[in-house]
C-alpha cells in the first residue's frame, strides 16, 4: 500500500499542532525539563531490560 495517496486528516493535524505547542509553551516557562536524546533512549532500554 503506498501512503503517499493518504489525505491527513485536518482535525488531526490541528490537534497534534496545538499539542505541539502547548509542549514547546511548557518547556519555554520551565515547567518541564528536558533530558538528551541519547539520555532517554538509554533510560528507555533500561526500562525494557527490566
Amino acid at each position: 500500500m503506498k501512503k503517499d495517496n493518504i489525505e491527513p486528516d485536518p482535525e488531526i493535524e490541528k490537534a497534534w499542532i496545538e499539542e505541539a505547542e502547548r509542549r514547546l509553551d511548557e518547556i519555554e516557562n520551565g515547567e518541564v525539563e528536558t533530558i538528551p536524546g541519547p539520555e532517554a533512549m538509554n533510560e528507555l532500554k533500561k526500562i525494557a531490560e527490566a
